[in-house]
């Protein structure tokens, strides 16, 4: 019933994802990211700030101060120019109305002080790995080395504890690159999957089923695929793990995914008002960083 509860509760909210990166730069002649950030701003509206970035359009869309220190809150939109959704009549479907683009919007907070990117989680909207390359399309061709911050009180737990079974969900697996050598066997199967049948997604668990045993040599392959979906590389849709704890009869499900990448939250956000939207998302990833901190 609790469950029921709180799902419930739910009904209406948004689901945000936010995740955090210690950010460095790929190059020393390369300027911070605070700076970075001001110059594609003071470029000008909107509208000049943006650019190209693989076959979409990307630009940087709101900058504004965060406090005393450089840091900064803002949004990345990307540009959706055609294939647009219709709008849904009593009796019917219509073409929605509008000729301009569409925007999808991703939120963003940066801890200069720290030199850290809270950011909003979500690659249907905008890939972390198409905003670093967004900043490659000014000069001098920056680039940025985003390094995902693991929630190490969770990582230790679940590193700590023996593991029975370890499930992934890949969306998009003909993306997998078969010459990474990080789990290089996994990743040549799944490609090889990918090529022979042409899946949308591609689960697998591995388990120890009935017996007793562990699953001790998956913490790589795990973090491995953590940071790709932090990345962007991989459109990874499930990352679970079932542990022991106390016994073979009591096992804990996690999912690294929400648990040692994300912050979850959930908000209301108004229907139709992107201003009102902005504002409450990156006040809830200014608490995200204000946790992160704390677990610092």
């Amino acid at each position: 019933m609790a469950a029921m509860a709180r799902w419930g509760a739910r009904l209406g909210m948004a689901r945000i994802s936010i995740r955090y990166y210690d950010v460095g730069r790929a190059d020393r002649s390369h300027p911070p990211l605070a700076k970075a950030l001001k110059a594609i701003h003071d470029l000008g509206d909107p509208d000049t700030r943006e650019r190209d970035v693989g076959e979409m359009r990307v630009r940087l869309e709101k900058l504004s101060p965060y406090g005393t220190d450089g840091s900064f809150e803002g949004e990345f939109v990307r540009l959706q120019e055609e294939g647009y959704p219709s709008e849904v009549h009593p009796g019917k479907v219509e073409p929605l109305k509008t000729d301009k683009p569409l925007g999808h919007h991703v939120a963003f907070v940066y801890d200069n002080g720290r030199k850290v990117l809270a950011i909003e989680h979500d690659n249907k909207a905008l890939a972390l790995s198409r905003i670093n390359t967004y900043f490659s399309k000014f000069p001098p061709n920056i680039m940025y080395i985003l390094t995902p911050r693991l929630r190490e009180d969770a990582w230790d737990r679940f590193q700590a504890s023996p593991k029975t079974k370890f499930q992934i969900s890949i969306a998009r697996p003909e993306e997998i690159d078969a010459s990474d050598r990080q789990a290089n066997s996994l990743y040549e199967s799944l490609g090889s999957l990918s090529k022979a049948y042409g899946p949308h997604l591609i689960e697998i668990t591995m388990s120890m089923g009935q017996t007793r045993g562990h699953l001790d040599n998956i913490m790589d392959i795990a973090r491995d695929l953590m940071k790709k979906s932090s990345d962007g590389e991989l459109d990874i849709r499930k990352i679970r793990a079932k542990t022991e704890r106390g016994g073979i009869d009591q096992a804990d499900e996690i999912n690294l995914l929400d648990e040692i990448l994300n912050d979850v939250v959930h908000l209301k956000l108004p229907k139709n008002d992107p201003d009102a939207s902005y504002n409450l998302r990156v006040s809830a990833i200014k608490d995200g960083l204000k946790r992160d901190a704390k677990r610092s």
